[in-house]
């Protein structure tokens, strides 16, 4: 087990990592992590670089959050006590999470009080606080709480979830639609081929999305009847955690998609054809590089803010994916789509004698917005630009009709 681990993460050092290499390696890194959580938590670990412990907690996090609350013994103090700030707050709010500690180690309090009295705290944990401000205040850690909230307006964004007015949005949605970007120098150019995606959503994610594309060239895709092209998907967490939160609702705002996973080899859980994978925007002076995503006249707006905190706080492993998993109950706002831990949802499988494969036509839709055949072989190029808003309040699905009302069509 550890050999293997080791080999994967000499790959990793010595290969060029891209926005489409590097979530195969991050993933590949946490599944041997969550196995040998479950198969030998008590073996000595190593030694970690800070990459390497974050994909650990994530690993654990996940499956103890799954039931598997032994896996937290891989990360008992005494092996983790060297562990980066930000890692060793996940650790200790996992356990009050998990309810199997009543407060953070004194140690640790000590040593986040006096990283927050510093000018210039990791935001990261400044965020990682503000998720869950509720939980650190019941276990009596009022002081980290406020001492990280001195440090950011978007403390205030994450525990006070502001949204933005519906009529702002709607104009916001239009707005984006109608836009095309200047790519030619954005990122070196690598995004002159990428499709414009638009995913509209509703505050309440629980009722599905609708997506919406276009081409390269800014213009619409649409069907053969001239209609526009759009696609059911979904946002939201089968945990009913917010986006700033690991696991959470898909966030808001702009992601570029970078071809495809290798394989389809998780089918139970995502389906019979190829994930798409999301990235977030990288971090820039005033966010400088998603802006120029945007038109002028709403870069002001903070409708995209929660990508970037989303970001900041070390949400990985988003993707575009179905499932071999039936939803038994037509009841569920959502049906027949399965939520999932943040990732955008397809639906998959039959239903009432109808056959759902919506995600293997939004790979041939986005290939053929690309102009390229809609093989297999050219999966890996698929490539875009992925705008998510809210645009309302209403509890029911996105239509096209919604789309229509505010000169989307």
């Amino acid at each position: 087990m550890f050999r293997k681990l080791s080999l994967i993460l000499a790959a990793a050092a010595s290969t060029f990592v891209s926005a489409q290499t590097a979530p195969v390696i991050e993933e590949k890194i946490y599944l041997e992590f969550q196995s040998q959580a479950l198969d030998s938590p008590l073996l000595r670990p190593g030694v970690f670089t800070p990459f390497e412990q974050k994909l650990q907690v994530d690993a654990i996090w996940d499956l103890a959050h799954e039931g598997h609350v032994e896996a937290l013994d891989a990360l008992e103090d005494n092996r983790t006590s060297h562990y980066t700030l930000p890692e060793r707050l996940r650790i200790g709010l996992l356990r009050l999470r998990l309810r199997v500690a009543r407060t953070l180690n004194d140690q640790l309090v000590q040593d986040l009080s006096a990283h927050l009295l510093s000018p210039q705290a990791d935001r990261r944990i400044i965020y990682l606080i503000a998720a869950d401000a509720k939980l650190l205040r019941r276990a009596g850690h009022d002081e980290l709480v406020e001492q990280a909230r001195a440090h950011s307006e978007d403390f205030r964004v994450i525990t006070d979830e502001p949204v933005v007015p519906s009529t702002q949005a709607a104009g916001i949605a239009s707005s984006l639609f109608s836009y095309t970007p200047d790519l030619r120098n954005w990122r070196e150019g690598s995004y002159t081929r990428a499709v414009h995606m638009y995913m509209f959503c509703r505050e309440d994610r629980r009722y599905p999305c609708l997506l919406a594309m276009r081409t390269p060239r800014g213009v619409p895709v649409r069907n053969r009847d001239g209609s526009l092209w759009t696609q059911p998907s979904l946002g939201s967490s089968k945990h009913g955690f917010p986006s700033h939160q690991r696991n959470g609702n898909t966030p808001e705002g702009i992601l570029t998609m970078d071809s495809v996973m290798p394989s389809a080899d998780q089918t139970q859980t995502f389906g019979r054809f190829r994930r798409v994978i999301l990235n977030f925007i990288p971090r820039s002076p005033e966010e400088q590089v998603l802006k120029e995503l945007l038109p002028p006249s709403i870069r002001r707006d903070v409708w995209w803010r929660p990508s970037v905190i989303a970001r900041d706080i070390g949400r990985n492993f988003l993707r575009i994916h179905g499932t071999g998993k039936i939803n038994p109950d037509p009841l569920t706002p959502f049906f027949p789509f399965l939520q999932t831990l943040g990732c955008i949802a397809q639906r998959e499988n039959t239903y009432a004698g109808r056959t759902y494969r919506d995600q293997r036509q939004l790979l041939d839709t986005i290939m053929g917005a690309l102009e390229l055949a809609p093989t297999f072989q050219n999966e890996p190029q698929v490539k875009g630009i992925l705008y998510l808003i809210n645009i309302d309040s209403k509890n029911e699905a996105v239509t096209a009709a919604d789309l229509a009302a505010i000169g989307i069509r």
